[in-house]
């Protein structure tokens, strides 16, 4: 057997796919490369089963009171309102050439509406 046999029919061993043929097995024990690639890939599987470490978050330095997500609300909501009334006088404003009026009221409109949109997710974000 062929040590790329030997090591697919180890890794499914490992896996839990198959149980290992005696012909890999028997390769195993005459092949010193083997057994270190099968002591590597217990290794490795055993290490996948660990649960990750995860580190602590840093304390943010914010006032008594205030998360952090309460503060990315807080600008949401008001980076909402900058657009409704920045793009409102657009959506009602008389213009000259009809077709630069309407280009111009089709993009006010959709800015008001990502203002709304903010507001909304910023009021109620789940």
């Amino acid at each position: 057997m062929k040590c790329d046999e030997a090591r697919m029919a180890l890794s499914a061993s490992i896996d839990g796919d198959a149980a290992l043929s005696g012909a890999a097995a028997a390769h195993l024990e005459t092949c010193p490369k083997c057994r270190v690639w099968e002591e590597r890939a217990h290794v490795l599987a055993r290490a996948a089963l660990r649960p990750a470490e995860v580190a602590a978050p840093a304390p943010a330095s914010l006032p008594r009171g205030f998360s952090r997500s309460r503060w990315l609300r807080i600008v949401l909501a008001w980076g909402g309102l900058l657009l409704i009334v920045w793009n409102v006088s657009a959506i009602v404003a008389p213009g000259g050439d009809p077709s630069a009026v309407h280009l111009a009221r089709h993009q006010a409109a959709f800015s008001a509406a990502l203002g709304l949109t903010y507001l909304v997710v910023a009021w109620r974000p789940d």
